[in-house]
């Protein structure tokens, strides 16, 4: 990812919530190595009019400190699908 200018940011996350306990699953995100937090994705609720099985959640978890402008590595674990954007954070 590329943080345009120095400053502080929020990772945006979008992903697939489970059916699972809230804490049982979960996206471990990272920066350049170093971790900035885990955001839960259990806790789906019970299947609606939808074919699939979960529900796609928005959610954001603040990068510690500043960024310095330029690329960044954001490698992270999760067994759910996941998409992130950097948002710059005032």
């Amino acid at each position: 990812m590329t943080a345009p200018a120095p400053g502080r940011y929020l990772l945006e996350l979008v992903v697939d919530r489970q059916l699972a306990p809230p804490e049982a699953v979960g996206v471990e995100a990272r920066i350049d190595g170093s971790p900035i937090g885990v955001d839960p994705e259990g806790g789906a609720g019970a299947q609606g009019v939808s074919p699939n099985p979960n529900d796609l959640w928005i959610d954001t978890i603040p990068v510690p400190g500043e960024l310095s402008a330029g690329t960044h590595r954001v490698p992270w674990a999760t067994p759910a699908r996941a998409r992130w954007r950097l948002g710059w954070m005032p």
